[in-house]
This record gives structure tokens, C-alpha cells and sequence, in this order.
């Protein structure tokens, strides 16, 4: 029964593990507490649920009685009511989803990778698969991401809580005397004042590896990428040049 539901919340969280990624030059690479000991891409788990989860809320539906009010037909822009199934319970509807814990990462940027919009049916597998696509923005705290679903208006409000990574306050270069440090800036520029995030670093580091290569460097590589309390982030460049041939 629903009785005695209301208010309560049942927390599931991502339970995650990292695998390394298949670019060997990113083992080499960091010291950066988020940016990782090596480049790894994050693989999600099943959910792990509270275990004082009531069944039918984490089924999307509640048994169909006085603890959940029928509802007049929604006005315009407002949720529908939770549709009764045969057997006598109610499939239950989204009726809010609020984003809790983001500061520098907005709202409407994390609400735009969301698949559960308000009025849908609440679909807890969906419900993991947005907190999957939270994950892979890459602005997160992945082992703190959670969604709290709570009982309201004959409805489910759901609460979704991020954690932001630290942000980048500065980025230097060191080894790099063929580039320009000003022109190496600019590839990281957009990076700055937000949350670090492995995948841009990574696209990054690509690009000016590739500046390199189109100047004829063929083996310059970002050997070394560290972070400091502070949230500067320093790169090391070996631009592969030749000082000396023997022959």
C-alpha cells in the first residue's frame, strides 16, 4: 500500500568503475585528481537502490487509492494527472525534476541531456540512463551523482544532485619554444572558470598535437598534464625535435 509514503525519499546512486581507454600516451599522463592517473572512461553499473525503497515507487507506481489524490485535467503547460491501471494502481507521472548541487554548469545545460521531461511517465531505468548522460558532460563528480525520487502531487518529484569537479582557474605550457604559448592558450581558453572535464582536456590535447603535426612535428607530444589546488593545470610539450645527427 501507499499509505504512509508521502515525504519519503529513496535515493539511487551511480555505482562506477573506470576502465582505461585504448590511447596508450594518456598513461604517461596526469597527476590531476580529477584528470585522472590515466585517461579512463567511466562504466556505469546498475543502480544501486535504497534499500528501504518502497517496490511500487521504484516501479513507477503506487497502489490506487486516498493517498493519491485525483487530479482535474491539467491547465496548459502543467503535468497530466497519473493514468490507473487495471489492476487498480496508479502509473505514476514526473511531475517536477529539480538540479540540485550545480553552480558553475547551468541548469538548462544539464536539463537538455535529460530523455525524462515533466509529464512523463516515471521510468526508473530512464531515470538511470539520464543520470548516465549527466555523467558523460564530463563536469561531475561521477561517484556522487544521484537522483532522489520523492512522492508529490500524485506525482514523482524528482530531485537530481551533482557534485561539480573543481574549476580551472589557469592553464601554462612548459617545453614549448616552436609554438606560441599565446597560440596554444587559445585551443584552452574556453575551459576556463568551468568545472574540469577529461573528454575537452583530451579533445585539447589532440588539437595541439595536431598544430604541431601540420608545422612538420610529427612526434611532438603533451607528455605530462598536472593540476594544483589553486585550479591551474600545467602541461609539459615534447615537440620531438632532433637536436644532433651521428653518422
Amino acid at each position: 500500500m501507499a499509505h504512509g509514503l508521502h515525504g519519503r525519499a529513496f535515493v539511487f546512486k551511480l555505482d562506477i568503475e573506470k576502465t582505461n581507454k585504448n590511447r596508450s600516451r594518456f598513461v604517461t599522463l596526469m597527476a590531476v585528481s580529477l584528470i585522472l592517473s590515466s585517461a579512463a572512461t567511466p562504466v556505469i553499473s546498475a543502480p544501486v537502490w535504497a534499500q528501504n525503497a518502497a517496490p511500487n515507487l521504484l516501479q513507477g507506481e503506487v497502489e490506487d487509492d486516498e493517498n493519491v489524490p485525483e487530479t482535474d485535467a491539467p491547465a496548459s503547460g502543467e503535468s497530466a494527472p497519473a493514468a490507473s491501471s487495471e489492476s487498480g494502481k496508479k502509473k505514476l507521472t514526473v511531475d517536477e525534476i529539480k538540479i540540485e548541487g550545480n553552480r558553475l554548469v547551468s541548469t538548462e545545460d544539464i536539463s537538455s541531456v535529460l530523455k525524462t521531461k515533466r509529464g512523463d511517465a516515471f521510468v526508473r531505468e530512464q531515470v538511470f540512463d539520464d543520470l548516465k548522460a549527466i555523467n558523460e558532460m564530463g563536469y561531475f563528480d561521477e561517484k556522487q551523482l544521484q537522483v532522489v525520487p520523492e512522492l508529490a502531487n500524485g506525482g514523482v518529484l524528482l530531485k537530481i544532485r551533482v557534485v561539480e569537479n573543481a574549476p580551472v582557474t589557469q592553464f601554462s605550457f612548459q617545453g614549448n619554444d616552436v609554438v606560441k604559448t599565446e597560440d596554444i592558450s587559445k585551443i584552452f581558453s574556453d575551459q576556463l572558470g568551468k568545472p574540469q572535464n577529461l573528454t575537452q582536456l583530451s579533445s585539447s590535447i589532440d588539437k595541439v598535437e595536431q598544430m604541431y603535426h601540420d608545422k612538420g612535428f610529427v612526434l611532438a607530444r603533451v607528455t605530462d598534464v598536472k593540476d594544483f589546488p589553486d585550479g591551474s593545470v600545467s602541461l609539459t610539450i615534447n615537440e620531438g625535435t632532433i637536436d644532433e645527427i651521428e653518422i
